[in-house]
């Protein structure tokens, strides 16, 4: 059963914008050590933070009830050694599936030179 669907895109130039701006003050506090290593280690890491701020904001879509404040540090996007990005909840936002014991997350995220997309189902698979 489809407990929520959740879609975002991001402008790349405003993420390069945000990096420029304010650096590592701003990449910590919106993503965990995990993701700003993984996206420092490409050669351009905006559109990969990009991309994972569209996830952040899917989930929070998708998510059964939301959060009076988004907590984007409790939405985690990790890389699989395939390289396939899967969803890891923290805190307030594992709380909010806490009544889906089988709750699935899917997450697929894409980019253009000038946007990053994502697009996120949450499933409970309890049947």
């Amino acid at each position: 059963m489809v407990l929520g669907i959740g879609i975002d895109i991001v402008e790349i130039d405003s993420v390069a914008c945000s990096l420029d701006r304010w650096g590592r003050r701003w990449a910590d506090r919106i993503f965990t050590e995990e993701e700003r290593k993984y996206c420092e280690s490409r050669r351009n890491p905006a559109p990969c933070y990009a991309a994972r701020f569209a996830a952040k904001e899917a989930v929070y879509k998708a998510l059964p009830r939301q959060t009076p404040v988004f907590m984007p540090k409790h939405i985690e996007v990790i890389s699989s050694p395939s390289g396939k990005p899967r969803i890891v909840l923290h805190g307030e936002a594992a709380e909010l599936l806490t009544n889906s014991q089988h709750a699935t997350i899917s997450v697929s995220l894409s980019h253009t030179s000038k946007t990053a997309a994502a697009m996120v189902v949450i499933e409970d698979n309890s049947c």
